[in-house]
């Protein structure tokens, strides 16, 4: 972590992470179902510990224009995700006489 970003940005960059976490749970909760909102967490999380993961690999230092790169790839997976979800609710409601298996 650069001289830029210090203690503070790790503690309330992790508390921010939490709580938006939360938010973007209960918005999908309330917008789709239960298992798409934890599937949508998951690819989150996913997606996030692997651009971290690749900096982390190659050795890059962590300053803010990192921190906007994060937040870029946590808002167009959220976006991606929740395209998907709204594409799976619209089937659901088009074939709703057949089992999900199917």
């Amino acid at each position: 972590i650069g001289s830029q970003v210090g203690d503070e940005l790790r503690d309330q960059g992790g508390l921010a992470l939490l709580v938006a976490a939360i938010a973007i749970m209960l918005y999908l909760w309330m917008r789709f179902e239960w298992r798409l909102a934890t599937g949508a967490l998951l690819a989150l999380v996913h997606d996030v510990l692997i651009v971290l993961g690749i900096f982390a690999w190659l050795q890059i230092n962590f300053d803010l224009t990192v921190l906007a790169a994060i937040l870029a790839v946590i808002g167009y997976s959220l976006n991606d995700t929740i395209v998907v979800s709204d594409r799976i609710r619209e089937n659901f409601r088009k074939i709703r006489k057949v089992k999900i298996v199917e």
